[in-house]
């Protein structure tokens, strides 16, 4: 340096936690050579002594809060000169902060101020050298520093420093970065009074600088590299909370699947006793419940038969052959080499084909009816069951079957049109379509305008969201079939209370206080949906009461949960599979009982 035979050397590596702060170890030697010997008469003695100085200093930092940060370093320096070597060991602190923030946090600005203080040899290093001993004076800095956007990709950053010591005056340090690119940086300073510049490039892991000073001896040219290993805290703050949060939602899925594990055996119990009890009607309700849940459940099928004969052997003895002849068929459906039910098939037929008079013509229409409704071609079997009493007004017997037909299509067409707009809410518009023509084939007379003009409406958000998309990246947008939350902007201090509740309902859930910690995952998310993993959290609890209702039979309750967790994630496949399917079971429970099934909330399952 300065055209002597001066050496600097520095290295330090820095050993980051997100969670615990950082600690670092330098390491730093300055070389003399050339120091000419004099004796006390001014006669040289030597011109090859040398000065080596160095400096181990261990330093630790850590933030305490997202306004101030806090450090300090214990250092061991070492002279040796001419024929002495002494050493001392000095502690530094400081602080880092932004008060702007902390005053005024309304200010728009005020997040690119910040402050910082050093106090250097606080504990001041003192060298003894034979008799005399040098110290080390302690040395105070404190700056401002702003940082501001200028452009895309274009960053400034101002910062201004003051020094002193008690055997100097005040020293002035000011300096300007400006960021070109991701890539690179250039710099410009003042350094008492000296003119300084220089530049940055950073490349992946790798950062080289260049420094030129200006001093009176002459220019000093600078180098420096930087390379960074492993994670950043970022990274590693991301990383943890996301293993975090995935052992989390592992936890709460195996508590979710033993549950639900748990509730269906219950259910399959009172399956089992209501059959006992022949209380058919109850137990294939409860079986649709069942299937809600489980459709492959192994006991469904042989339970749902034994209800089946128990209501068909009823409905014979009762002479009512149609509802016998609609309960055989639906044994079939479980079992199609069932000759038992084949042949009280046939001979429920023949009773109610006898008992109606009907024609040769008019009995292969109703078995083609009969079958048709079994096999759940509800406009086939209306249509078969019509063209009977368009030539039999008086067949009572089809009169009763083409009412439960009717009533059939139009709870159909009522939980298909429910289901279409589902679609349509959290953006399966394609689903939704299809949904829409499955109605149009049920009943060419439902009205479907209203759902056409949803899902139109849909089409021309995500048209328009493509657009912006492609306005703001310059690429080709993709129209999304999801729904995208943007998050809010937000104060720091109201982020700072939303961070509060939902530590809360952290807090609350671990101590049992469930219903305490949806209330502040409530809030948190009704204000930004995107905090953390509120929706995550809301969502497995929506799930998990939704199931809790629906396994005691308050409908209601649990319909009314799982649209929760369809708000919360209106792509949440569970919650929709459960919603479809109860919706289906609500159908097919009218083909099978022969009335219409309750809506939610009037139906409570016996325990």
């Amino acid at each position: 340096l300065y055209g002597l035979d001066v050496d600097e050397e520095y290295a330090s590596i820095v050993i980051p936690n997100w969670r615990w702060g950082a600690a670092a170890f330098t390491f730093r030697r300055l070389a003399v050579d050339g120091i000419a010997e004099r004796d006390e008469r001014g006669t040289l003695l030597s011109d090859d002594l040398t000065d080596r100085q160095t400096e181990f200093t261990l330093s630790y930092g850590r933030t305490l809060s997202d306004l101030w940060s806090v450090g300090g370093s214990v250092k061991l320096q070492r002279q040796s000169i001419a024929h002495s070597s002494a050493g001392g060991v000095g502690v530094n602190i400081g602080v880092l902060g932004r008060p702007i923030v902390a005053l005024a946090p309304s200010v728009t600005w005020a997040e690119r101020v910040s402050w910082g203080l050093a106090i250097h040899n606080i504990v001041e290093p003192s060298l003894e050298h034979d008799a005399e001993s040098v110290t080390d004076p302690t040395r105070v800095r404190t700056g401002l520093a702003y940082a501001h956007p200028v452009a895309e990709n274009v960053a400034a950053l101002a910062a201004f420093d003051l020094e002193k010591n008690r055997n100097s005056s005040v020293g002035v340090h000011a300096g300007l970065e400006v960021g070109l690119h991701e890539l690179l940086a250039v710099r410009l300073g003042a350094n008492d009074g000296m003119f300084t510049a220089g530049a940055g490039i950073r490349w992946r892991r790798y950062a080289f600088d260049y420094v030129l000073e200006n001093n009176d001896i002459e220019p000093v040219h600078r180098f420096g590299v930087a390379i960074q290993f492993g994670a950043t805290v970022e990274e590693s703050r991301r990383l943890q909370l996301q293993a975090e949060e995935e052992a989390y939602q592992a936890r709460v899925a195996k508590s979710f699947e033993e549950l639900r594990a748990r509730r269906v055996e219950e259910m399959v119990r009172q399956v089992e006793e209501l059959a006992g009890a022949e209380r058919y009607d109850e137990a294939l309700s409860m079986l649709g419940a069942v299937s809600v849940l489980e459709p492959e459940n192994p006991s469904t099928k042989a339970f749902e038969a034994r209800c089946l004969w128990g209501k068909a052997d009823a409905a014979t003895s009762a002479d009512r052959f149609t509802d016998a002849a609609i309960l055989y068929g639906q044994i079939l459906n479980l079992d199609p080499d069932d000759t038992r039910a084949q042949a009280g098939l046939k001979l429920a037929r023949f009773w109610s084909d006898r008992h109606a008079a009907r024609s040769a013509p008019n009995r292969e229409l109703f078995a083609s009816a009969l079958d048709a409704f079994t096999q759940e071609d509800l406009p086939a079997a209306r249509q078969h069951l019509t063209e009977i009493l368009q030539a039999n007004p008086d067949d009572g017997d089809a009169r009763a079957m083409l009412a439960r037909t009717t009533t059939a299509i139009r709870i159909n067409t009522t939980h298909l049109q429910q289901q279409a707009a589902r679609f349509v809410k959290v953006g399966l518009l394609e689903e939704a379509e299809q949904t829409v023509d499955e109605i149009r084939a049920l009943d060419p007379e439902a009205s479907v305008a209203d759902l056409e003009s949803l899902i139109r409406a849909a089409e021309q958000d995500l048209a328009a969201e493509a657009i912006g998309e492609k306005a703001r990246d310059g690429t080709d947008a993709e129209g999304s079939k999801g729904v995208r939350i943007a998050a809010p902007t937000l104060s720091r201090k109201k982020r700072k209370e939303l961070g509060e509740l939902y530590r809360q309902g952290a807090t609350a859930m671990e101590e049992g206080r469930a219903d305490d910690a949806v209330k502040y995952w409530e809030l948190v998310w009704s204000t930004d949906p995107t905090f953390e993993s509120v929706a995550e959290y809301l969502r497995s609890e929506y799930l998990i009461r939704g199931l809790e209702a629906f396994a005691t039979g308050d409908l209601a309750e649990a319909t009314r949960r799982w649209e929760e967790a369809l708000d919360v994630d209106p792509r949440d496949e569970t919650a929709l599979r459960y919603l479809t399917r109860f919706e289906e079971q609500m159908s097919r429970t009218v083909e099978i009982l022969g009335e219409p099934a309750a809506r939610p909330g009037e139906v409570t399952m016996s325990r």
